[in-house]
């Protein structure tokens, strides 16, 4: 059975990359994440990053990201773990990207500039624990205004998605001057609304700084966020009004609440 689904796949649509999609395969054994740096290692002071921005997820969120030092840790958690988590150091400047979730079993990766900032690798490993773009959100619109370019890093999701259902109908069967009724399968094609989000975060680590300088987005509503800041030990007020401009995950460059929130949510 083929579905039509050229209306989900056209320009300005997108899979997408904090909310996250229902449909995101969450890492087993209760959100433990083994990753390794690559068969060619990292540089130490990208690795170092990693660390420190791994233990700020581990300490705040119900997921554990816990690294498979050895060879055997390695082919263990491949084969029996569901996932392992590689890491790849690129060359400076490097765009950095990651998968989402662990759709991709023991092929879910992350690549990393080797110059990456701390803001950036916290974004990374959010996408490998499963959160989307939050200016991705379908509820996008009510909260942020500005040129938002044609690609699938900045269009909105709009995650629906259909999948077939297989169900048993009560059907009538008329035999002669009889009635009988009974339970046939039946198989449909089902539309489901997949996303769940919390409150729009403009703070969140997830969300993309201004994109043009001629065509900045500004906020259309009001936040008032208290993100804890871990070179500071303490918690940073951070406010933002309508017309200010976004700054996304530079803005505190910490893990929010409402980060959190979502990855327990998933969790």
């Amino acid at each position: 059975i083929q579905k039509d689904l050229s209306e989900f796949t056209a320009e300005g649509i997108s899979e997408g990359r904090g909310f996250y999609l229902n449909n995101t395969t969450r890492w087993p054994w209760g959100g433990i994440i083994p990753y390794w740096f690559g068969p060619h290692g990292v540089p130490k002071s990208l690795e170092n990053k990693f660390y420190r921005a791994a233990g700020e997820w581990n300490r705040k969120t119900e997921v554990n990201l816990v690294e498979a030092k050895t060879f055997g840790q390695r082919v263990f958690v491949s084969l029996f773990g569901g996932g392992l988590l590689t890491i790849y150091a690129k060359p400076n400047g490097y765009r950095s990207n990651s998968h989402v979730g662990a759709n991709s079993g023991v092929f879910s990766r992350i690549n990393l500039a080797s110059d990456e900032d701390m803001p950036t690798i916290r974004h990374e490993i959010g996408h490998a624990i499963g959160l989307q773009h939050e200016h991705q959100r379908p509820d996008r619109d009510l909260y942020v205004s500005g040129s938002f370019a044609s690609n699938h890093n900045e269009a909105i999701i709009h995650g629906i998605f259909y999948r077939l259902q297989l169900t048993f109908r009560l059907t009538r069967i008329r035999f002669w001057i009889f009635d009988f009724y009974i339970w046939l399968p039946v198989i449909e094609w089902v539309t489901e609304n997949h996303a769940r989000t919390t409150a729009y975060d403009y703070f969140s680590i997830m969300h993309y700084p201004n994109q043009s300088r001629d065509s900045p987005w500004k906020a259309k509503r009001r936040q008032v966020a208290y993100i804890f800041d871990e070179n500071q030990g303490r918690f940073i007020r951070y406010e933002i009004n309508p017309g200010d401009g976004v700054r996304g995950y530079y803005t505190a460059g910490f893990i929010t609440p409402l980060d959190i929130q979502a990855v327990n949510l998933m969790y």
